[in-house]
């Protein structure tokens, strides 16, 4: 059954994809790669919806060279992907040099909790389970990756440090709080002990957010500009 892979494949189908958007607006070239999802408890004991997914009507791997673009899998595919609402492993980001254009260093320390390893595990046996669902299981001709014979704990685990990566919903790096040993704004979005300095955008978040930062970044956009407007007043 084909899939977005068969006409993005190609030049000839990008080409034809991107004139149909350009005359009529519509198309792949219209929407979002992330056509369904939705919050999910990875196991019925779970206190609240702890694992978000998303369906892709077409496949396609996470390339090892950050510069590379994403390419179709040479033949018609999905992809269900998640990742965990609440990450608990926490790394660092730090300052690398008194050059203001050096990149800052970055430890993500991903993955070293042992409940972001079970929401890994979680995760992957709910996109299975739903994937085996009679609606999909009837479209789909088998398994790709990470395969049927990946289905140990270990193997499970050792599939998605290789694959996984960031969806890129940063924030939290300049944390909003009272303490300015453990935060860098206050409540007023002013940077502690730096007159004059605003941060205003998702770094500010105390917390990460359980879902995507759109919402919640134009609510800290609004509510800064109010905060500067009342101030200059």
């Amino acid at each position: 059954i084909p899939t977005l892979n068969d006409e993005f494949g190609s030049l000839f189908g990008q080409m034809r994809l991107g004139l149909q958007y350009l005359l009529t607006g519509k198309g792949p070239f219209s929407m979002s790669v992330n056509q369904a999802g939705g919050f999910f408890r990875g196991k019925p004991d779970e206190e609240r919806p702890n694992i978000q997914l998303y369906f892709n009507p077409l496949s396609y791997r996470i390339p090892k060279d950050p510069k590379a673009g994403l390419k179709p899998e040479p033949y018609p595919g999905y992809l269900i992907c998640f990742n965990s609402c609440r990450p608990t492993s926490r790394g660092s980001i730090s300052i690398a040099s008194g050059d203001p254009s050096a990149k800052p260093l970055i430890r993500p320390n991903y993955l070293t909790t042992d409940r972001d390893i079970d929401e890994v595990l979680q995760g992957s046996r709910l996109v299975r389970r739903i994937a085996s669902a009679s609606a999909l299981s009837s479209l789909t001709a088998e398994e790709i990756s990470p395969a049927p014979r990946v289905e140990s704990d270990e193997a499970l685990m050792d599939y998605f440090r290789e694959n996984s990566g960031s969806i890129y919903h940063l924030c939290g790096t300049c944390a909003m709080g009272p303490d300015q040993a453990r935060s860098v704004v206050d409540s007023r979005l002013k940077v502690h002990g730096v007159p004059g300095l605003r941060v205003v955008d998702a770094s500010i978040f105390p917390n990460i957010t359980a879902g995507n930062i759109n919402a919640p970044t134009m609510m800290v956009a609004e509510k800064g500009a109010d905060l500067i407007l009342a101030d200059a007043a």
